[in-house]
């Protein structure tokens, strides 16, 4: 159990940071003009403007199920426990919302006792606080599956380290692989940390390493019963226009398009001031290479400021989402999918804890862009 300090500490961060994102959506909304979209708005009813894009998919899936292929690239935990609220009448967007904030709060906790157990309570403030407030970080508001599966992530990963308890950090494994097709990496940590303390854990925590192989294997049972196809989400992803390359190629492909969006960065009244959906999509080309730069960046420093599994999962969860490129957007989601890769944060964090300076600047630049970012989202201009 974590000491009440941690609860208290994490309860104000998630307090402070999930008002701070409902405050910019709601000005966001009621002041600036919605992006021109027809397609994927979600239902209506109260917050609303948190579930656009994906979040369409996901509330109708809750509502109705998987309807077309295309869908079965959003895995079906997040939905499925949306539908239990939805079926009491509580309206879909604000079931999203509800769940995922909630959500957050145990993201945060277990990241946080996470860093204090790897890094100490100093750096672990310091890198949760980095995480609420990323640029990103309001998808965690969202009706998105980014706050499940963080808080399902986050609290193997936590059982595995701090609690030295591999069964359990492979059964919140085989959810979190039930949450995001990445969940099943984590074999790779808990599969690591067997094999260095199997004299320890017995041959019984094999079960632990096999989950989130069995988490993707029930998804995909079902894929089959339904459809025939127990890779269907695999097939989902070209739908979408993805191709199979590898990291440097998206990563190559990305550094192209980095600057499509920079003077809309630079003035962002001719990005709201239009109608228009196509900066929002060059304004994401320029931040996804951002995100793709500071991953990297962090990768490196953590080869020697994380455990060899910890490294490796963050390694296989940051690189991966580059080896999927769409043509026009080659380096798509990578700013959401970053804020999931949350050992980074650790590192992240001991780097923040050196120097106030770095501190000072990186958190003001993090909230500008966070503003930014969510002013975008609720207003239905892609961000990623």
């Amino acid at each position: 159990m974590a000491p009440r300090r941690s609860w208290i500490f994490v309860g104000a961060v998630w307090l402070v940071t999930r008002a701070f994102f409902f405050v910019v959506g709601a000005v966001g909304h009621a002041w600036i003009r919605e992006a021109d979209i027809t397609v994927e708005r979600p239902p209506h009813g109260a917050l609303s403007y948190w579930a656009n894009w994906d979040g369409f998919h996901f509330l109708y899936i809750a509502q109705h199920g998987y309807e077309n292929e295309q869908q079965t690239s959003f895995f079906p935990l997040y939905p499925l426990v949306l539908r239990p609220l939805t079926a009491l009448g509580v309206g879909a967007p604000l079931a999203g919302v509800l769940v995922s904030t909630f959500a957050t709060f145990f993201a945060f906790l277990f990241f946080y006792e996470l860093a204090r157990f790897l890094r100490g309570e100093r750096v672990a403030r310091l890198a949760t606080v980095a995480l609420a407030v990323f640029p990103t970080a309001f998808f965690l508001n969202a009706a998105y599956s980014e706050a499940v599966f963080l808080a399902l992530s986050g609290g193997a990963l936590w059982a595995l380290y701090a609690k030295r308890d591999p069964l359990n950090a492979g059964l919140l494994g085989y959810f979190a692989a039930l949450t995001r097709s990445f969940g099943v990496l984590l074999v790779i940590p808990v599969g690591w940390e067997w094999l260095r303390h199997r004299k320890e854990y017995g041959w019984t925590a094999l079960i632990g390493v096999a989950a989130p192989l069995v988490g993707l294997a029930t998804y995909s049972f079902y894929l089959w019963r339904v459809a025939r196809q127990p890779l269907l989400f695999n097939i989902a992803y070209e739908r979408w226009g993805r191709s199979r390359k590898d990291p440097v190629t998206g990563f190559v492909r990305g550094f192209h398009r980095a600057d499509d969006g920079l003077q809309y960065i630079a003035h962002p009244g001719r990005l709201f001031g239009t109608s228009s959906l196509n900066p929002p999509f060059w304004v994401s080309n320029t931040v996804a290479f951002g995100a793709a730069v500071l991953l990297i960046v962090l990768l490196a420093a953590a080869v020697t400021r994380l455990p060899a599994g910890l490294w490796l999962y963050s390694a296989a969860a940051a690189l991966l989402p580059m080896s999927l490129p769409n043509p026009v957007l080659p380096l798509v989601g990578l700013p959401r999918y970053a804020i999931a890769v949350t050992p980074l944060f650790v590192v992240l964090g001991i780097g923040l804890a050196r120097s106030r300076v770095f501190a000072v600047a990186w958190f003001a630049a993090s909230i500008a862009f966070g503003v930014l970012l969510t002013l975008e989202f609720v207003t239905f201009r892609w961000v990623a």
